[in-house]
């Protein structure tokens, strides 16, 4: 579904379910330059809001123009229901997909290296020398990422 905007968004709403992930409060103080009022709102907020930013969804978005889930899936959303009421909704797939490839990268190489035996062993202030051919490089090794959506493409 690609629909846009009727109306300029006046009023913007992060909704403290948002606070699960990260503090509402931080996202609103980062889009405080927006042309348009910016607030963090409960479930009483709905109401006085055009779009709302969010991690769960409330019959009361019906009401509003936009919505936007802060995760990729969007399945908890009433996608007839919306397009009937000509809400827009989108989502935040794709903001990942650098950072998950980076970690797995880093993890290859701390398994590769044996960096978390290294670390567990220096908490248990155990200091013996691992065997010369515990630990092993990457060049030459072969993975295989299952996938081809965002994150893997990223991976």
């Amino acid at each position: 579904m690609h629909t846009q905007l009727e109306s300029p968004i006046d009023s913007l709403g992060i909704h403290e379910s948002v606070d699960d992930v990260f503090p509402p409060g931080e996202l609103a103080t980062s889009l405080a330059d927006l042309p348009t009022e910016v607030e963090v709102i409960d479930d009483d907020g709905i109401a006085g809001c055009d779009a709302v930013v969010t991690l769960e969804y409330r019959e009361a978005f019906l009401d509003l123009d936009w919505i936007h889930s802060i995760q990729a899936g969007v399945d908890r959303f009433p996608f007839d229901e919306l397009e009937e009421r000509g809400v827009v909704l989108t989502n935040s797939t794709g903001i990942h997909d650098r950072t998950v490839g980076e970690t797995v990268a880093g993890y290859l190489l701390m398994f590769a290296r044996r960096l978390h035996d290294h670390v567990a062993n220096q908490r248990e202030r155990r200091w013996d020398r691992p065997e010369w051919d515990e630990a092993f490089t990457l060049p030459g090794s072969t993975a295989c990422v299952v996938g081809t959506g965002t994150l893997g493409r990223g991976v």
